[in-house]
């Protein structure tokens, strides 16, 4: 149950208690930016599901709504309507943030449904829920306090959350700190440096084993199976194929398995 399905209830039970009446609004929004001469879009949200698709277009699109609660349709209302999400730009800077006043803090919750942004501009996403994002070629960075995170296809990433389980698919560097979850990262086209730290089990497939340095500690089970090595060991896990170029650290609670395409 979300806050505001906690907080309509508790003030339902009272209702019935004869205590107070409770009403409820959805008001819907619809929005588009353009966005040609953004180079990063920062995306900052309350706590909502995430949803962002990568778009070969020059415009940031998107749309959802604010649901609010309140001790009359009008105050419900109020609530909603003065909630907003601003979106503003300096320089090649551009940033989508949630607007909610201190007094509704409480009173209102954010809908999001999906949103549309260029493919090939960087992005830097906070907030708190799931977050799935597809077609990116650009870089990408999410921190959540916690939250399963979903990338596929990225031209880099970097990942945090504090309790979730994170899958990235990615043709660049990739960096994921999950507190409490599980990871498992594919690399796309190139090799790239990975480093994970992960409170539970790690997966990792390279495009490639030529030229990787392996740095893996677990508390669990390491397997290592590429063409040039196959290892099977635990607590840790030292080598370098070639001039080991390439790293690859993981730091896991769990078992870590790597594997290669080639």
């Amino acid at each position: 149950m979300n806050n505001l399905a906690k907080i309509s209830s508790g003030i339902f039970a009272l209702s019935v208690l004869g205590c107070v009446v409770v009403m409820d609004v959805r008001a819907p929004f619809d929005a588009q930016h353009e966005v040609k001469d953004i180079s990063t879009l920062q995306i900052q949200l309350p706590e909502t599901q995430i949803h962002i698709e990568g778009k070969p277009s020059s415009t940031l699109a998107y749309k959802g709504a604010w649901l609010a609660v309140g001790g009359t349709k009008a105050e419900a209302k109020r609530n909603a309507e003065l909630s907003s999400l601003r979106f503003e730009t300096v320089a090649d800077l551009a940033r989508l943030h949630a607007e909610i006043p201190l007094d509704a803090s409480s009173l209102v919750e954010l809908e999001m449904g999906a949103i549309d942004v260029p493919e090939n501009i960087d992005l830097e996403i906070q907030g708190s829920g799931d977050t799935l994002v597809n077609s990116m070629t650009a870089y990408v960075s999410i921190d959540l306090e916690e939250g399963d995170v979903e990338l596929r296809g990225a031209g880099g990433a970097v990942v945090y959350t504090g309790s979730g389980d994170v899958d990235v698919t990615s043709s660049g560097h990739v960096d994921i700190v999950t507190e409490h979850g599980a990871v498992v990262v594919q690399q796309m086209r190139a090799q790239s440096d990975v480093y994970v730290s992960a409170g539970g089990d790690v997966v990792v497939e390279l495009v490639t084993d030529l030229d990787v340095e392996f740095v893996l500690s677990s508390d669990k089970t390491i397997l290592v199976d590429t063409p040039q090595v196959t290892s099977f060991t635990s607590g840790s896990y030292l080598r370098t194929l070639g001039s080991g170029g390439v790293t690859v650290q993981v730091v896991a609670s769990g078992s870590i398995k790597v594997v290669s395409k080639n």
